[in-house]
């Protein structure tokens, strides 16, 4: 009996699996780099070296089409965008400064942590408050608002990358440890 059910198992026809239809967003002749989406899957935003300025600087650009806008135009690198919950921020690491927030559309970036190396960061999902992981200082967090002291962790998000947390008194496995935020 279990070999006749074997038999018919193995003879089912084989589903054939849908090629996912990939689409070119950006093309450049330079570098483009740490791709982040809004929430809304409308924008892109990416670190790029396009500029000229010999740097990378943050860009977004609308999934759909149209022309990339620079946000940034420092000569230190900026870095992994990410979208706040809403859309309407990004925040995103300057070398050897820390990070900023700024309008996902443009505006004056706001200095939010003073963290060297500052690394990865990622917005809670309320918004609130920022993760990131920093090389010298470990794993931290700090306040959206600019003028909030930040805080370290107890227990890192992550080992090498903070992410979103979940949602309040859940946690969330990462790597190999635990947090609770």
């Amino acid at each position: 009996m279990l070999v006749l059910l074997g038999a018919v198992w193995f003879r089912q026809p084989a589903r054939s699996v849908r090629a996912p239809n990939l689409i070119r967003l950006t093309s450049t002749s330079g570098l483009n780099a740490d791709p982040a989406l809004s929430p809304d899957g409308r924008l892109l935003a990416y670190a790029s070296d396009r500029g000229g300025n010999g740097g990378f600087d943050i860009w977004v650009q609308r999934v759909g089409g149209g022309e990339p806008l620079q946000l940034t135009s420092e000569p230190a690198d900026e870095a992994e965008p990410s979208f706040s919950p809403d859309g309407t921020e990004i925040v995103f690491s300057r070398r050897n400064t820390g990070l900023y927030v700024l309008g996902a559309l443009g505006g004056t970036a706001r200095l939010i942590a003073l963290a060297e190396w500052a690394r990865t960061p990622r917005f809670s999902p309320d918004g609130r408050w920022i993760a990131y992981w920093s090389g010298f200082s470990g794993h931290g967090r700090c306040r959206r608002d600019p003028g909030r002291t930040r805080q370290h962790l107890r227990r890192p998000v992550s080992r090498w990358f903070p992410a979103a947390p979940p949602a309040a008194g859940r946690k969330r496995a990462l790597s190999d440890l635990v947090a609770r935020w």
